[in-house]
């Protein structure tokens, strides 16, 4: 019996002790505060903060330091950085505006822009120049200005015939001024110069009908052949 109870009273004291030391080493109740999280990672690193948010067991501080960004994980109870991660490294401004650069272009090939875009990875345009006979895709240094790399192609006889063949709108403006009526029928011939357009006309108060001939690329009146 005497030995139960000696059992009994080790028990007790030893959940005395346990308790006692939660008292007096248990969890701090004084944890760090997001306003010291950011200035120990700052103190340590440099750098601006950009944000700040409470994760699970802490912060997780966002900073910018010598154009890069940095997320750093801080515990809120030892206030110690657990981790440090590079997000991504800035990237500057273009030095070089966007008509600055296509002037640079145009030293490479006369023509029209057909394509112009800004990559803020590569810090880098690339614009695109057409003419009649050639193409070029030009890749320019944002930064120096430097001509980086110059691709040119010929334009295919057809391809180009195509890009300057006129739109059947404009073809019907054009037959209108041999007459101003209600498009009766239209067709569209391709030919090795380009083609041309076959447009009927009618006017019912003046009870005329007309057929013109329209050239697809230049947009001259060929012929014109009036209804009896």
């Amino acid at each position: 019996m005497s030995k139960k109870l000696m059992m009994a009273g080790a028990t007790i004291l030893l959940g005395l002790l346990a308790f006692a030391f939660v008292l007096i080493f248990g969890p701090d109740e004084n944890p760090v505060t997001e306003t010291e999280a950011s200035a120990a990672v700052i103190d340590l690193y440099g750098g601006e903060i950009e944000s700040t948010e409470r994760a699970k067991d802490g912060y997780t501080i966002v900073f910018n330091r010598e154009n890069r960004k940095y997320a750093a994980e801080v515990d809120q109870s030892t206030g110690r950085i657990e981790s440090l991660i590079l997000l991504e490294k800035a990237v500057s401004d273009p030095v070089i505006t966007e008509k600055e650069a296509s002037e640079l272009a145009f030293k490479q090939l006369d023509g029209e822009i057909v394509k112009s875009t800004f990559s803020k990875t590569r810090n880098q345009y690339e614009i695109v120049i057409e003419n009649e006979r050639e193409r070029a895709a030009i890749l320019i240094d944002a930064e120096g200005g430097e001509v980086l790399d110059v691709k040119k192609e010929a334009i295919p006889k057809d391809e180009t015939l195509r890009n300057r063949v006129i739109t059947e709108a404009e073809a019907i403006a054009i037959a209108k001024q041999t007459l101003d009526g209600e498009v009766q029928d239209l067709e569209f011939t391709e030919t090795e110069d380009g083609g041309f357009y076959l447009i009927e006309i009618e006017n019912d108060e003046t009870d005329r009908e007309v057929t013109v001939r329209i050239h697809a690329v230049r947009g001259e009146t060929l012929t014109v052949e009036w209804e009896d």
